[in-house]
């Protein structure tokens, strides 16, 4: 039996663990500082850090042997092996299947994404030594050289499609994606909270 391999953004648990730290500063700067203004922040400071998990901790994309199940910040789609007609990296993943249909999962981001990613490379390419950049380009990751998340995730996928051996009655026809309803609740939830917190608070 074939692992299943999950990925996400390359800075997701960052950023949302640093959201959650920021909110936790925030709280307890609240219930020590004398202020009548720093506790209307919290709501927001709360609203803000479940806005950044929903956009880059929640997507993800999950590949076993039989399907690639990509969650995005508001659907879910579960695409078989066995549909996938093409799948490609480098500058974004894309997953095109029999059906004719095209999906372009947000955990899998490719050149220009990264900030950390592009100074990685170019503190590899110029060591230690100043090196005057005019522009952007420089930084750059090229799809064509570098391992970007998306080509990472379309080569696992090319690999669970190569092992795959093709079976009667494979399914070519990927079912319709779900809305996710614990997102939308949430946010909506976190919007009503949010409003009845500034109004107690403030």
């Amino acid at each position: 039996m074939v692992d299943a391999a999950e990925f996400r953004g390359p800075a997701a648990r960052t950023v949302v663990v640093v959201g959650g730290l920021a909110s936790a500063v925030s709280i307890a700067a609240a219930a020590v500082i004398p202020s009548r203004d720093l506790p209307s922040l919290i709501p927001l400071v709360l609203l803000a850090w479940w806005c950044v998990y929903v956009l880059w901790g929640y997507p993800l994309v999950r590949v076993d042997a039989e399907a690639v199940l990509v969650r995005n910040t508001l659907s879910t789609v579960t695409i078989p092996i066995a549909a996938i007609r093409e799948v490609t990296g480098g500058r974004r993943l894309t997953i095109r299947t029999f059906d004719g249909r095209t999906y372009v999962p947000v955990a899998a981001p490719g050149v220009g994404t990264s900030f950390l990613w592009g100074a990685v490379r170019a503190a590899d390419a110029y060591a230690s030594s100043p090196v005057i950049v005019k522009g952007v380009e420089p930084l750059r990751l090229d799809p064509n050289r570098e391992r970007t998340p998306a080509t990472i995730v379309a080569q696992t996928i090319r690999r669970r499609m190569d092992q795959r051996r093709p079976m009667p009655g494979d399914p070519r026809v990927v079912p319709p994606p779900t809305i996710n309803l614990s997102v939308v609740h949430g946010t909506v939830a976190a919007v009503v909270a949010t409003a009845a917190l500034l109004l107690i608070l403030g």
